[in-house]
């Protein structure tokens, strides 16, 4: 799964918002698409495999606006963490933090 941030052309108002966002999740492979007609985008997440940009494109096309696609588009993975990321928490959590017991004034050694 990946995400797309594109601009869209032609909205005025949310029921347009509307229309972009059901042209979008109509296709096979959009899991979803939030779409904002205050900043004329669409943040779409979707199946690079089984739906492409161009065939997004032709939907909201056919709605009767402009998506915004050029060759440049990044695709991002979607809800993935880093690796870096994942193996820091793995190691926080492979092994306990070392508690010194207190000395007989109730204090830790250490502080």
């Amino acid at each position: 799964m990946v995400e797309a941030v594109l601009k869209v052309k032609g909205m005025t108002c949310t029921m347009c918002a509307m229309h972009v966002r059901k042209a979008l999740e109509s296709l096979n492979g959009v899991e979803r698409a939030n779409v904002d007609f205050k900043k004329n985008r669409a943040m779409i997440a979707y199946d690079e495999t089984t739906v492409s940009l161009e065939e997004m494109r032709k939907a909201v096309h056919e709605a009767g606006y402009k998506l915004i696609v050029n060759e440049k588009q990044k695709n991002v993975p979607s809800h993935k963490p880093p690796a870096k990321f994942i193996s820091m928490i793995r190691k926080l959590f492979q092994s306990p933090p070392k508690i010194h017991p207190p000395d007989q004034t109730g204090f830790n050694k250490e502080d």
